[in-house]
């Protein structure tokens, strides 16, 4: 291993040839700290790195370059490979100037490596240039294609992540912060920003880590005591306090583990909703709108039932969907609908219907699951998601519900001495198969109805079958 190096005023390029070995000793650049500013490493003459070596490279990495911006020239092949597997062999701050990519020519099968160079064969998020673009190095001719399973080598430049998390600037009002197993900040969106008051270029400096710029009164949920993350699940929203050393206040956060990540690089995603804003316009909308006609319609919850209203449920199905297709889980449906309804209105009038409703719903409540979300989905009509719940589960839900419901105590309102009035509901449900979830980037509206429809289509077999039943089938 030889080594060569041409310091100038600002600079200190090194250029390094051979193998890397666990004979070789690193140069320490330690005296010329105060004047150098960039280190840049030539590798074009690099044939190979030891494991032995890789341990000398990873201390010099981590010590004597770790206060530098370290510019790489001409990675070979086999470092990029190298650099995928085990990102911590790369210094905190990096950039690279060229590097090389193994091609196959498909007219004469010769194998090389063509140099690509950052800002001119290769752009930040583009695609690795096609065979269309290479030229064999033994035919001559344009035939050459990149070797099968390199497609995804560029990970290792840093832009990659960068690109990768930079349509988190969409978040207007979330702050969206990338950390590391250490805590380490990766990526923040610009938000972050603004929540905060830490500048962008402070938050992602160097290896800051996010519980020393931004404190949380409930750090757990995030990171084990040893400071490594350990969750590999999502967490749900919850409220806690944070406190930066500019501004403080109250968010609503969590937590996701990235799957998309390397497996050498794990990432997680905190997501931190200014709750502030939300009581603002809540308030906004209350000076607004006046009448409780107006704030019903702002609101979550159906003013006859007590149970959640239509937005609420799908705002509640969509959150949920995801969350089973992150976890890997099962998740269910119901649609209830009360069986001729319509005859506790014409023979007893609108408030004997009224009464019917408030006690299914209270029903419902009683019968089902904290974890389990209902809603009135309309009408006579009602909205039950079983996060979680396989169809065995569901099963056994629909009956419990079913057989409640036709064990109702409903008075008649216009005669306390009248028999109780018998009440019954027909039910459809579905379960989704997690497998199933992942056929989707993401879930709108129109996912939720197009599960709806299934669910409702077992509600109206249930009628056909003569009422008061229930009707499941499995989406897989």
């Amino acid at each position: 291993m030889k080594i060569t190096s041409e310091p100038t005023e600002q600079n200190l390029c090194i250029n390094l040839t051979g193998e890397i070995n666990k004979d070789y000793q690193f140069p320490s650049i330690t005296l010329t700290a105060k004047t150098i500013n960039e280190v840049i490493i030539d590798m074009s003459k690099l044939h190979f790195m030891t494991n032995e070596g890789t341990v000398c490279w990873y201390n010099w990495i981590t010590t004597t370059l770790k206060d530098y911006k370290v510019i790489f020239s001409e990675i070979p092949f086999f470092l990029i490979e190298k650099f995928n597997t085990s990102p911590h062999l790369l210094p905190s701050s990096y950039e690279v100037k060229s590097f090389y990519m193994p091609y196959i020519c498909n007219e004469c099968s010769n194998l090389f490596s063509s140099l690509l160079q950052i800002g001119i064969d290769y752009y930040p998020n583009a695609p690795i240039p096609k065979f269309s673009e290479i030229e064999c190095s033994s035919c001559k001719k344009k035939t050459a294609q990149l070797i099968p399973n390199h497609t995804r080598a560029v990970q290792f430049l840093p832009e990659y992540d960068l690109n990768r998390y930079s349509y988190f600037n969409v978040f207007q009002t979330t702050a969206v912060i990338v950390i590391d197993q250490y805590k380490q900040i990766k990526f923040a969106n610009d938000y972050t920003s603004t929540l905060t008051g830490i500048s962008i270029k402070r938050l992602m400096k160097g290896s800051t880590i996010f519980c020393n710029v931004i404190e949380l009164d409930d750090p757990e949920m995030f990171c084990n005591d040893n400071g490594i993350n350990g969750k590999s699940y999502a967490l749900r929203y919850r409220e806690v306090h944070y406190k930066t050393k500019i501004k403080e206040g109250t968010v609503n956060a969590s937590l996701r583990p990235d799957r998309e990540a390397l497996p050498n690089s794990p990432r997680w995603i905190i997501y931190l909703e200014d709750s502030s804003l939300e009581i603002e316009l809540k308030n906004k909308y209350r000076k607004e709108h006046e009448g409780a006609k107006k704030l019903a319609i702002i609101s979550a919850t159906d003013e006859m039932t007590g149970l959640n209203n239509y937005r609420a449920f799908i705002d509640k199905f969509k959150t949920e969907l995801a969350l089973a297709k992150e976890n890997n889980n099962w998740i269910s449906l119901i649609i209830l609908d009360i069986d001729h309804f319509k005859k506790f209105n014409d023979n007893y009038g609108h408030l004997q219907g009224d009464k019917v409703l408030k006690e299914t719903a209270s029903t419902l409540r009683n019968t089902i699951k904290n974890t389990d979300f209902a809603a009135r989905y309309g009408g006579e009509e009602f909205a039950i998601i079983l996060p979680a719940t396989h169809p065995q589960g569901l099963a056994s839900v629909l009956e419990k519900i079913r057989y409640s419901i036709e064990e109702m105590q409903v008075k008649n309102i216009n005669d306390n001495s009248a028999p109780i009035l018998s009440v019954t509901c027909s039910l459809g449900g579905v379960a989704i198969h997690p497998n199933y979830l992942q056929n989707f980037m993401e879930f709108t509206d129109d996912n939720c109805k197009s599960f709806i429809k299934i669910a409702d289509s077992n509600l109206y077999n249930s009628k056909e079958r003569g009422r008061n039943k229930y009707t499941l089938s499995t989406q897989n």
